[in-house]
Formats: structure tokens, sequence, C-alpha cells
């Protein structure tokens, strides 16, 4: 049974647009199988359209593919089987697909094929990773409670070829559909049958900043005076975790990852969901599926800040809940006293939801170069939010140290400095907050030069929190300055000999190894820094260097093409790599760099100029050199007969031969705006963006400023996160061809965006 309190009828139709079947999903067998770790295709999306996966001689298996509700999917359709080569060979192997590195989606997607596994339990099971050589704790820990034993477990995170490949179809798509099939991978759990006591269990997630909660703590309380138990489930062993809902137990929480262990409950047990909105039917279709006696609450008030749909931070209605809670018969029915908040205390969860709104929204635009809105902005505007947040809260150590590391990248210790001491206070306890601005506060004295003062920092911080492995090469990095060698290796070699280590140690001492001239270990460390973490361009120039030290000029470029592989790059190691390219003779591998490098810095003019001469040497650009100049009567008459062969290929479909034909046309008379058009037409509907946005600014600034320009170009930018200059193009391009209604009408959006 599924109840829903507070929702609107809008909605309650959204979260109950879900189907559950008792359909099968069926299963490929592929002879002679590639199967690729997984890499993002979008810049900083790890979850969609994701390169990788299991391929035959056609290319990517259909049933590999991953999909998702609204016609997106994990994995990237219609991808080519790559011509790479096969780190090992497996002789028999099921396809068990992606193996996202996030607690809900590894649960929940991670476990989609795991209904064959009756069919398949003597063969191994190949998981895909973006690069990690294992999979995490409890990834293995819930693999092995649904049926698979450790030793079938085998994770690809390069390439491997495969014999025979079963590939079992998903039996769940995310929001949208499952099958009993996928039901009944979980009923199938090895958890123990045990008799406990009824328990009130509440499922916190107080020890997360992810969809943050302000008011949870004051619930918490109000809870526990109740007796009601307060449990923090990634604390927990997977299977204490999956017992907590398959124990005689009541379960709450706040909407949130944790509450898809209800995958593991037995049918008709009682759960109670506090929303963090009015539509998220992920949840309900599970709780359908297993047969839960649910309740669904609207727990979050509307305050002026909205929240981010699943990164918030949310406000809860802290009165609301209690008497829903009161009337739901989930609390003593007495009143229970101090749990509803005075004036003072409402006012103060009002500051921190504004801190928490300011450092979310930082944390957005740094990592994902989005804002709250969804659209793209630059890194650095993250800096402006960090520190608002950080005036607003200068008591939490997380807030401050984040405002910290923002200020010191973009502004320079000194403004660092000031920022950081702002959390003055939070400096006084051993707590972690306090380790946290200990390990900034050393960062700044150690680019001061104040190398002893970024001492006494440091080994506060590692005394604090000895585990954590950033506190550590900070204090070794502060022994090297000081010239204590010999303990800053036997730091680092302690670390690294106990297989607690992280990438950063490995280059740490690699760094401290190549100073005493020791090149041969110093190399080994940075490779095995660059194995650790594949996506840090920082270890990736160390290992390059000490190649190229070593003589192993090809293994430093094959090194530079696989990190180019699975991460965007920046602008100055696409460029080498595109010069490398290029005197290789391999002129398409340079064009994609310099594709790259244009498309995050289209206004570098070193760039651009790079970018253009590839694409004219490949014919992939019409020249302009003849602008400005009439061709003759003949060449005219041609370029157009080329110009219509190109509109009906473009009809047919055939947009790649279209293009060819089009930029041959335009080359001939390039002044003919109604031919240019058509190129510009083409490179857009052949998803090439950057050319397009290339090609139209060339134009404009070689005098041909005109409306239709301008709208190609305001379009291109848009295709490239520019939503600033998109919109000064478009406007341009308005003001210059009024009566055009289609780019009227594009200004005119753009305008109402912004």
């Amino acid at each position: 049974m599924q109840r829903f309190i507070g929702f609107g009828e809008d909605a309650l139709h959204y979260n109950r647009q879900y189907q559950i079947t008792d359909a099968t999903p069926g299963r490929a067998i592929v002879t002679d199988a590639l199967v690729q770790g997984i890499r993002p295709t979008i810049p900083g999306n790890l979850l969609e359209e994701l390169g990788g996966g299991a391929f035959d001689a056609a290319g990517i298996v259909p049933e590999s593919l991953h999909p998702r509700s609204d016609g997106r999917n994990a994995v990237k359709p219609g991808q080519v089987r790559p011509a790479v080569a096969a780190a090992n060979h497996i002789p028999r192997a099921v396809f068990g697909g992606v193996a996202f590195d996030h607690f809900g989606h590894f649960l929940l997607e991670g476990t989609t094929r795991l209904w064959a596994l009756p069919d398949h339990a003597d063969l191994p099971w190949i998981f895909l990773s973006d690069g990690a050589p294992r999979l995490k704790g409890y990834q293995s820990g819930f693999l092995q409670l649904l049926g698979l034993g450790a030793d079938q477990i085998i994770v690809v995170n390069d390439a491997a070829s495969v014999g025979e490949l079963v590939v079992p179809a998903p039996s769940f798509t995310y929001h949208h559909h499952v099958t009993h099939a996928y039901r009944d991978s979980f009923r199938r759990a090895r958890l123990p049958e045990r008799d406990t006591p009824f328990r009130r269990v509440f499922l916190s997630r107080s020890q997360t900043t992810i969809a943050l909660t302000v008011g949870e703590r004051e619930l918490e309380e109000v809870l526990r005076r109740d007796g009601w138990e307060i449990v923090i489930p990634e604390r927990l062993p997977p299977a204490e975790q999956a017992l907590l809902f398959r124990d005689n137990n009541l379960v709450m929480g706040l909407q949130g990852s944790a509450m898809h262990l209800g995958l593991f409950a037995p049918p008709g047990r009682r759960v109670c969901h506090l929303c963090r909105g009015q539509a998220y039917r992920g949840y309900y279709v599970l709780d359908d599926l297993m047969d839960a006696d649910a309740v669904y609450f609207q727990a979050m008030s509307s305050p002026p800040l909205p929240s981010k749909p699943i990164t918030g931070p949310f406000m809860l209605d802290l009165d609301a809940t209690i008497d829903f809670l009161r009337a739901e018969q989930l609390l003593a029915s007495a009143p229970v006293a101090g749990s509803a908040p005075d004036a003072g205390r409402r006012r103060m969860m009002e500051r921190d939801y504004e801190a928490w709104w300011y450092y979310t929204d930082s944390q957005i635009r740094f990592h994902r170069q989005i804002n709250h809105d969804g659209l793209p902005v630059t890194a650095e505007s993250a800096l402006e939010p960090a520190v608002t947040a950080a005036r607003l809260r200068p008591d939490n150590g997380e807030i401050v140290s984040h405002a910290t590391a923002l200020t010191l990248k973009f502004r320079g210790e000194n403004e660092a400095a000031e920022v950081l001491a702002l959390g003055r206070e939070a400096l006084e306890g051993d707590t972690p907050a306090t380790a946290q601005l200990l390990h900034f506060q050393s960062i700044i004295e150690d680019m001061r030069g104040h190398y002893p003062a970024a001492m006494a920092a440091a080994e506060r911080a590692h005394r604090i929190d000895p585990g954590n492995q950033s506190y550590l090469n900070q204090l070794a990095t502060t022994l090297f300055r000081l010239g204590r060698l010999e303990e800053a290796e036997t730091l680092l070699r302690g670390v690294i000999a106990s297989g607690r280590a992280i990438a950063s140690n490995h280059y740490l001492l690699s760094i401290l190894l190549e100073s005493r001239g020791e090149m041969a270990e110093a190399l080994t460390l940075a490779e095995r820094a660059q194995q650790l973490d594949r996506g840090d361009e920082e270890l990736l120039r160390r290992l390059v260097l000490l190649l190229r030290a070593a003589g192993r000029h090809e293994d430093a470029v094959q090194a530079q093409a696989a990190f180019l592989d699975r991460n965007p790059g920046s602008p100055p190691l696409l460029l080498e790599v595109a010069a490398h390219a290029t005197g290789r003779g391999d002129h398409a591998g340079a064009l994609k760099h310099l594709r790259q490098a244009y498309r995050q810095a289209p206004t570098d003019p070193v760039i651009a100029d790079r970018f253009r001469d590839a694409l004219l040497s490949l014919k992939q650009l019409p020249s302009l050199a003849l602008l400005g100049m009439q061709p003759h009567a003949a060449a005219r008459e041609h370029s157009i007969m080329i110009y219509r062969h190109s509109l009906g290929l473009a009809e047919a479909g055939q947009h790649e031969d279209a293009l060819t034909v089009a930029i041959a046309a335009a080359t001939m008379w390039p002044d003919n705006e109604t031919i240019m058009q058509n190129v510009q037409k083409c490179l857009l509907a052949a998803d090439r963006p950057a050319e397009a946005r290339l090609l139209a600014a060339d134009l404009v600034a070689r005098g041909q400023e005109t409306g239709p320009y301008l709208y190609v170009l305001s379009l291109a930018e848009g295709y490239l996160g520019r939503p600033q200059a998109a919109r000064d193009s478009a406007l341009r391009a308005a003001a210059l061809a009024p009566d055009n209604p289609l780019i009227a009408g594009h200004a005119g959006r753009l305008a109402q965006v912004a």
C-alpha cells in the first residue's frame, strides 16, 4: 500500500508513470567480444552517455546499453568497436554492466543484470569501471549479498577480449520500468534469518552535505527523545545495511539513496519517506515492486532561495513534519517538550539554509560549471557564493575550507588567508573541521615561504586525523621544504606499504626521489600514481616528464592519448598532443584534439589559428581566400550546381556528404551568402558547433556582419556553453535583420532567459 500526503495532483500523476511487469529480459551471446572500461563523453557527467561497453564486430551490443527514462542512456548508443589492444583475454564470462561509484546508482543499476545469475552461476562476471582497478568495498559487498562470489568478479577499466560473452539485458530502467526478475534478484539475497525485537529506525543523512536538509538534526533530537534509533547507514557493512529493512523494523528517512535499501525488505514492510519534493518516482516504483506499506510526506518548506532538485539544500518544515508524525502515530501522542523551534532557532535555521544554498551553488559551479538554474558558468564564478557562505557560517569548518580553497586557486594565498581568518573560532578544538582549516593554513604558509609555521599547522592537522592522506601529504611536503628528506620519505613509504595510499602519496614520493636522482623508482611511482587516478592532469604531466627523461617518447605520447581518451584535458595539453599527432602525420587525430581545445577556449587566437589551419588542410572548412573577389561566371554556375547537390544530400540525411559538397561550393564562391549559410547549416546538422562558430566568427571579422551569420554564431555559442556570448550575438543579429522572424524569435528567447 502506498499513500502520498502533501502532494499535488500533477505530482501524483507524474509519480505513477512507471511500469512493473513480469516479462523476463532478453540476453545476447556474443563470440569474439570486446569489453572496454567506461569514460565520460560529456565533461563532468559520470552517469550518462558514457563511452565504452560491450562490443561485437558490428559495434556496441544493444543488450549492453543502459536505458533510462526520458529516452536517455547511461552508455552511449551507436558506438563502433574501438580499435584498441585488449589487455587480457577471458574465455567465457557474463556482462555485469557499469559499476557506478555512487551508492544509490550502484545499488539500483549495478545490479540490474543479476536476474541472470541463477543461469550463469559458474561463470565470472565482468563489471566496467572508470579507471579503478577493483570495486569499492560496498560494491563487492552488495554483489556478494546478491550471490556473486568475490572470485567471480572481474573489473575491466581498459579493455579485454572475451571468447564468449553472455550479455543479459537490464531488468530495470531508472525511474520508469522494472521487472519481477529484478525484484527476485534481491529476494535471493544471502541474509541471515534472525528474530530481532521491533525497532523504530531513522536513517540519518546528517553526515553528508549532498542534498543536505537543514532541520534534520532538530528532527533527530525529537525522534531520539521519543525512542527512535538514529542510524547512519554508511557506517555499517552492506549486510547490516540490508538487514535494517529485512529485520522487523519500522524504517523512516529523508528521501535519499539509503531508502533504496528497501529492495531487501520483505512484503509489507512499513516505511516512511520524508520527501524533499513533489515528484521523484524512483522511490515509489521500487516500494510498489517490493509490496511495501509506504507513506510519503512532502516534508520541505519553500524558502526564498529555491533548492536544486538533486543537490539541494533543502529546508525541513519541522512543525508540519512533527504534526504529520503524530497524526500517523509515529510519535508519542503527548506533546514533546521543545520539539517546535522558537523564533531564534528558526532564524538560525534560515541562516543555515542560506549558507548551505550558497555553498551548494559554489560546488556545482566549480565541479559542473552550471548554476542553480542549470545554465553554464565558469569555474571561477564559484568563488563569490563560496565566500558568501563562509561569511554566513564562519563557525563551519567545511564551508570556510571550501571558500579558502577556491580563493587560493583564483586569488592567491594572501586573499585566501583573509578568508581562512573567518574560521578562527573553529580552530580552537581538535575536531575534523579544525584539521581541515589547519590543512589550508599550512598550505598558505608554505606558499608564503613560512615553512616552520606551515610545519606546525600540518603536524597538528595530521595528529587530529592521521588517516587523512591529504594531511599526510602536506606534512611530507613541509618536511621536504625544511630539508628533512628522510622523514618525508619514511612517512610516504609507510602509508604506501600499508595499502591505504592514494595517487598523491606516490606522486609526492616520486618528486622526492627525483630530487635525489633516483629516476627509475621515481618513474615507477609516477606510473602507479597515474594508474590510481586517471583523471588528474598533474599526475599525467609528471609521468610524461619522467618518461621523456628516460627516452621513452612514444610511451609518453601513448600516455597522453590514453588520458585524453578518458578526460577532456586542458588546452595546453590538447595543443601538445595535437602537435605530436601532426608530426606523426595523424592529421585526423590532431584535429580531434584541436577541436576540443577550441571548444574550451574559442576566443584564444593561437588555438583558433591552429584549429583553422587543421580544418583547411583537411578541407573541412571552406577557404575564405576568394572572399571579396567575384569569381567568373562559369565558377559561379558550378558553385550553384554543387550547392544544389548538397541540398539533396542533406534532405536524404547524408549530412557528412552534404557538408563536404557544401564546403566545396562555398570555397569557390565565399561571397554568396546563401551558399555559405548552407555550409553553416550543414556544420550544425553534423554536430560540429566548434567549426560553425569558427567560420561564423571569421566571416564577421572579415566584414561579413549579417543577421544570418550572427544568428549562426549565436547558435554555435549556445552549443558551446557560452550563454552570454550567444545572447550578445543574437541581439546583434536581430538588430541587423529585424524583419526575420526566425532571428527575432531566437533573440527574444535568449533575452528572456537572461
